[in-house]
């Protein structure tokens, strides 16, 4: 059997993403803007602990640390990298770990 030619010109899917645009009310939604916004990450654990699940709240605590720049958030927060990724990897931080994590 012969090979069959491919092309290598791909549709880009900008032309869709302007057509979306244009429709009255829709808006470019970023879960990234979301899960960086510390107020809902804080009603987030709230509304965990509230209901009585823990894992939850420290999943919310992961998804974050996930979400933001470690190597500032190590600064700002005065923790070491180390222990962010070892909230990460293990997700048992301290409580005071994680009110420096999320205060600063």
């Amino acid at each position: 059997m012969d090979k069959k030619k491919i092309s290598h010109k791909r549709a880009t899917s900008s032309a869709k993403e302007d057509i979306i645009e244009g429709f009255v009310g829709v808006k470019r939604w970023s879960p990234e803007n979301r899960l960086l916004n510390k107020r809902f990450i804080l009603e987030a654990i709230t509304e965990c602990l509230l209901n009585g699940d823990a894992t939850g709240a420290m999943e919310v605590v992961q998804i974050y640390l996930r979400a933001v720049n470690r190597a500032k958030l190590s600064r700002d927060a005065h923790v070491s990298k180390s222990t962010i990724e070892h909230c990460l990897q293990h997700g048992n931080p301290t409580v005071e770990t994680i009110f420096k994590l999320l205060s600063a």
